[in-house]
């Protein structure tokens, strides 16, 4: 089997963490809330912009072209042109800024092609992590990376933040974001380009993945990191947005504090990611996993006695917590199936997951949270939080089947 060097490796672990800073750079100068802002200021239907936020996860559908690519020309020049199709998005919302009688389509459309090109290049992530680290470099690596991207993110959002507050929301403002965005994809892109990819690596995206599933499958903790995972993502759906909701519907928070708030979980998010390299190293990504449920069942325990007229600042608390679970379950996972899965398995692997984690823990997040709030908002309220406190309770069910899934995990 043809293995990188320890210099090769090295090399594309840095260009990859390059490349998740200007990633992560371009979706915060444009992130779901600016582009709900532009579909609103263009006056696309909110009927069509009510699906913004399950369109990233419905992306994950478009995966199969990614291995179709990969086996043709290569794992890093397929993330390379895949995540120029995600560039070009971009760009094609700038002449709809110009002309919104064309912009009413194809604004939607120009984010429907950034999800499934996103979503097609991210089947390259687990395979490429399984050439280049092992379970000595792996914490570090998804550390710094997590770490880099938060903390440009972060950066950015608060740019962004300013030049709203300053210029509001017009046309110009809307053009240069965009435009933004457009050029810190393109410099992440280029990054794929200064990899040496070695051969074995694409050999294993020509596999047929129907012939690895079978083997795939047969693995004892793969159906239950599948399943944990999961539920898993669906608590990453509801706590932080519902929490943001309590918080201002139920406490009083206003506009303000809610932003410092969001603010507060992206910096917790930083620091966990700095600490996910000695704690993944020492006690592994299942424990650290399990840890994510118990802040869950804290953050749900907060919401179910905090008093209606709390200090603004107790609300914090929370928002620190689901900033750590963030990192914890996101970085948890991916580094949970690279130490699991042999690299001859990592392909089908991240299919598997990827599809799970994604469209499935996606399709259920926004179905469960639509259906909670249709019909607890029926009920009679005795306060603001009454609401919200049987919605989180009703959450800690989801807690408990992902709590005892991963307890279910082979240790690693």
């Amino acid at each position: 089997m043809q293995q990188w060097a320890e210099s090769d490796s090295a090399n594309a672990r840095k260009q990859l963490i390059r490349n998740g800073t200007f990633q992560g750079m371009s979706q915060n100068f444009v992130s779901l809330a600016i582009w709900i802002l532009c579909a609103s200021f263009l006056g696309v239907p909110e009927y069509v912009t009510a699906c913004y936020g399950a369109m990233g996860y419905f992306g994950y559908l478009a995966l199969p072209l990614g291995y179709v690519v990969c086996a043709r020309i290569g794992v890093c020049k397929g993330a390379f042109w895949l995540r120029m199709v995600a560039n070009l998005a971009f760009f094609l919302v700038i002449p709809a800024i110009l002309y919104p009688s064309i912009g009413i389509w194809l604004q939607p459309l120009a984010l429907a092609m950034f999800y499934f090109a996103v979503s097609a290049a991210s089947a390259t992530m687990f395979p490429l992590q399984k050439f280049l680290t092992n379970e000595k470099t792996i914490s570090g690596y998804l550390g710094k990376l997590s770490f880099c991207r938060n903390t440009c993110g972060l950066l950015v959002s608060l740019g962004v933040m300013w030049l709203l507050k300053k210029y509001d929301t017009n046309a110009s403002t809307l053009i240069w974001l965009f435009a933004l965005a457009g050029v810190s994809c393109f410099l992440g892109n280029t990054c794929y380009l200064f990899i040496k990819e070695p051969q074995a690596l694409q050999a294993d995206f020509r596999q047929p993945l129907y012939s690895q599933l079978p083997t795939l499958f047969r693995n004892p903790g793969f159906l239950k990191l599948c399943l944990a995972g999961i539920f898993a993502n669906v608590l990453l759906i509801t706590l932080p947005s519902a929490s943001i909701l309590a918080a201002k519907n139920g406490c009083g928070a206003t506009g303000d504090v809610v932003v410092i708030l969001t603010i507060t979980q992206a910096l917790a998010s930083i620091g966990s990611s700095l600490a996910y390299k000695p704690l993944g190293s020492r006690f592994g990504p299942r424990a650290l996993l399990l840890t994510s449920q118990l802040l869950a069942v804290t953050i749900i325990a907060f919401w179910t006695i905090v008093p209606v007229d709390a200090p603004k600042f107790l609300l914090v608390f929370p928002f620190i917590l689901c900033g750590i679970n963030v990192v914890f379950i996101g970085t948890g996972f991916s580094h949970y199936v690279t130490v699991l899965l042999s690299r001859q398995l990592q392909t089908a692997g991240a299919f598997g997951v990827l599809i799970t984690h994604g469209v499935i823990a996606g399709f259920l997040g926004i179905l469960l949270n639509s259906l909670l709030f249709k019909f607890l908002w029926k009920l009679p309220d005795i306060t603001p939080l009454t609401h919200y406190r049987q919605f989180f309770l009703a959450i800690l069910v989801v807690c408990a089947i992902s709590t005892w899934f991963i307890f279910q995990m082979p240790k690693r």
